[in-house]
């Protein structure tokens, strides 16, 4: 499988903010990196609302999240959200099938980490041996999956890795807010199986910037423009909201 190559010049935006990253561990939202081109493919309050879920989950477990899966890293921003909001983290499978030229950056700037980054589809078999391997040398379950890769086979992606997912762990399916889409579909298939689901979907921010949008054209002002404002501005009310489901529930 192919996709379009991974825009080069995110390497040294990288480089550029991890030597300017002050902000501390443990917060549910990076705002630094919102400013950037970096920014995660996801709203602030929905991925803080998240990063809270694994939190309290982690809290009723007596236990703190140690290895996680991201299908669809794209640019790393989540990713970077995961790793400082959760510094108890040292074991993080990242595919990306574009490739993951930021690798050495992650590795220098999280060096209690140990990675595993896939290039490969995340539904070919050697995808799945190499997570089970790797996996398997750290005596390590997964404490969650974040399934945001190609969005008509969110619900192999489940299938295939869910097992490998700790009994108190959590997988995360991106985008079901999008409805008739296959996101959406696999999602509420696949949690029509289990007794402990949750979905968060947040879209204030997008009704707040329209808002201020329209006032500030009313007054014939300008409006501040960010790489993330104007990416809320092009899917609105698309493209988010976190469907969650706890493998271990099944019925």
């Amino acid at each position: 499988m192919t996709d379009a190559p991974f825009p080069p010049q995110f390497y040294d935006e990288w480089v550029a903010f991890f030597e300017n990253c002050k902000e501390p561990n443990h917060l549910t939202c990076y705002s630094d990196l919102f400013k950037t081109d970096l920014f995660p493919l996801q709203r602030k309050e929905e991925l803080g609302a998240v990063i809270r879920l694994i939190n309290r989950n982690s809290d009723y477990n007596h236990c703190v999240p140690r290895a996680l899966m991201e299908i669809g890293a794209d640019k790393c921003g989540t990713l970077f959200h995961w790793l400082k909001a959760f510094p108890s983290i040292n074991c993080a499978v990242v595919c990306e099938i574009r490739g993951t030229p930021y690798a050495d950056l992650f590795e220098k700037n999280f060096p209690h980490v140990k990675f595993l980054w896939l290039s490969e589809s995340s539904r070919s078999r050697e995808c799945l041996n190499k997570v089970e391997k790797f996996l398997d040398d750290q005596k390590l379950f997964l404490d969650f999956l974040f399934i945001d890769g190609d969005k008509s086979y969110f619900g192999e992606d489940f299938d295939r890795y869910s097992p490998l997912i700790a009994q108190h762990g959590i997988a995360l399916f991106h985008d079901v807010f999008d409805d008739d889409q296959p996101m959406q579909a696999d999602f509420l298939a696949r949690a029509s199986k289990y007794t402990k689901t949750q979905v968060i979907i947040d879209t204030s921010e997008c009704d707040q910037r329209k808002r201020l949008r329209l006032e500030s054209a009313a007054k014939h002002e300008s409006v501040e423009n960010t790489p993330h404002t104007q990416w809320l501005d092009i899917w609105s009310h698309t493209s988010c909201g976190f469907g969650c489901i706890w493998p271990g529930s099944k019925k």
